[in-house]
């Protein structure tokens, strides 16, 4: 999984950390005490991936000390940014690369003394192959890649980048509004601030009917467009426009990494923000409300394997991981309107397979001793049943410290391969695990999204994936509603400022 990020993030201000108190819901009237004996604010963020943890950052910067900040995650921090251990030495397996256009993520790399990492192997080569041939084939060297890429694709390659530029351009105008303090209660709010018309409108039409809009070769876009969005969401071109336009972004050179792994990202946000990790699985999240209560409580129930049951209440909660179809598990009750109701949506199922091992070329209709390309991916489905093929490199990469004779190959595909597959891939191998994610969302025609509001004090994070599953993606989404939970705590009204912001100082 390939995916992208955008612009910038500062140096936060934390404050001593204020602990949750935890205490049982006994009637109403005993939580509406209760209120008024703890902490001013008490916050539960449900899900511990790069957009909870990055909530939980940003809500301590908004809220400062007065905050109690608690995060449930019943699995390993990072959620979609995980490591997997092969061949003696651990490989990305979720979220790959950032875009240099990151500024966000820049800035956490910059402010947790996180290293950066290229993300390209020793050769970089690519090969686009239809089940049959390669139909393009980049070469060592640049000059000759361009020449190639110039004769099969003409002055696309270059309007390629004007167009990206340009959709980048004003993508990065979301920062500016951020770090003002505004906020947006919906998706399309989010779109409408950056791209205005033009940006919604991608929201509802496939990314090859925009390609054609923009003057692009129906080659390009069964070429090069596919790659790009099979490579990053397992979808072909006539997924939704605007993630297909964040796939081809994705496609663009300087890509990098976190030496060391992208789950670096989530550990510290969580770490810097305070926040009491709980490592338990959310069973539901209920109203509960008195008479004279000016917000509503919100009371949390999750299961811990050691103690059973357990609850506590909260003033504002964040869930930050996809209730779409009850995929979280999670039963929202007490609330005056269905919560779920409306949230309908599938994810993709994407198998990463991670093989120590020697490839076949001849599948390929390559000679036995020929050289395959270090990266393939397919165009369009074929009896292989791979996305793409792929060397890949350990995530503390050193090209003099590698051993070259352990090479470990990435394959996305839509199952798990059968063994005639992996014959027909690998002449031989060693080592093999295969890993089953529900990675993103299938991103068909839709004509409503979720919104970043639930109900009173229940937000949603987790509903900018809708828009493009990304990194930065995530991040923009969690900043937005931290902002949005100051100013329901506050009184405010969305898109009412937030006070000077401290983000941007360095990018």
């Amino acid at each position: 999984m390939l995916p992208i990020s955008y612009w910038s993030v500062l140096a936060l201000i934390f404050c001593t950390y204020v602990g949750p108190l935890s205490y049982s819901l006994q009637t109403l009237e005993s939580v509406e005490n209760l209120r008024e004996q703890r902490s001013p604010v008490k916050i539960a963020i449900v899900g511990g991936g790069i957009g909870g943890t990055s909530n939980a950052f940003f809500l301590r910067d908004l809220f400062g000390e007065e905050a109690a900040i608690t995060l449930f995650e019943k699995n390993t921090i990072g959620g979609r940014l995980a490591t997997v251990s092969i061949a003696g030495a651990q490989y990305e397996m979720g979220g790959s690369i950032i875009h240099p256009r990151n500024l966000y993520m820049k800035q956490f790399l910059q402010d947790f003394g996180l290293k950066e990492r290229e993300t390209k192997g020793t050769d970089g080569t690519l090969g686009i192959y239809n089940g049959e041939e390669f139909l393009f084939q980049s070469s060592r060297y640049s000059l000759l890649t361009l020449i190639k890429m110039l004769w099969r694709y003409g002055f696309d390659i270059f309007r390629l980048n004007w167009t990206i530029d340009k959709v980048l351009n004003k993508f990065a105008r979301i920062y500016d509004f951020q770090d003002g303090g505004q906020s947006f209660t919906d998706i399309e709010g989010i779109m409408k601030a950056m791209g205005g018309e033009e940006f919604i409108g991608w929201l509802h039409k496939p990314l090859d009917v925009v390609l054609r809009e923009e003057g692009f070769s129906e080659r390009f876009i069964q070429e090069l467009a596919a790659i790009a969005t099979r490579a990053n969401y397992g979808q072909n071109p006539d997924m939704m426009g605007f993630a297909g336009m964040v796939s081809l972004a994705g496609a663009m050179p300087g890509l990098w990494s976190i030496e060391g792994g992208n789950k670096l990202v989530p550990q510290q946000l969580l770490q810097r923000s305070g926040a009491t990790l709980m490592q338990s699985q959310v069973q539901s999240v209920e109203r509960v409300t008195g008479k004279s209560a000016e917000k509503p409580i919100l009371r949390v129930t999750w299961n811990e394997p050691a103690k059973g049951d357990q609850s506590d209440v909260f003033d504002i909660v964040m869930i930050a991981s996809p209730i779409e179809d009850n995929l979280s598990g999670i039963a929202f009750t007490g609330f005056d309107h269905p919560i779920t109701a409306n949230f309908t949506g599938d994810y993709r199922h994407t198998v990463a397979s991670f093989i120590e091992g020697r490839q076949r070329p001849s599948t390929f209709g390559i000679s036995p001793k020929g050289q395959l390309p270090g990266s393939i991916i397919t165009n369009a489905e074929v009896p292989l049943n791979i996305r793409t093929l792929a060397k890949n490199y350990p995530v503390d990469y050193n090209p003099e410290t590698f051993n070259a004779s352990r090479q470990v190959y990435k394959v996305f595909s839509t199952g798990v391969l059968n063994d005639t597959q992996m014959d027909a891939l690998f002449e031989s191998y060693s080592e093999v695990t295969h890993h089953d994610w529900l990675a993103y969302p299938y991103y068909h025609e839709r004509k409503t999204f979720p919104g970043f509001v639930l109900s009173e004090g229940l937000f949603y994070p987790n509903a900018i994936e809708w828009a493009a599953s990304a990194m930065e993606m995530a991040v923009i989404g969690s900043r937005n509603s931290a902002i949005l939970a100051y100013q329901y705590w506050h009184g405010e009204s969305p898109k009412g400022k937030v006070g000077t912001s401290r983000t941007r100082q360095e990018l």
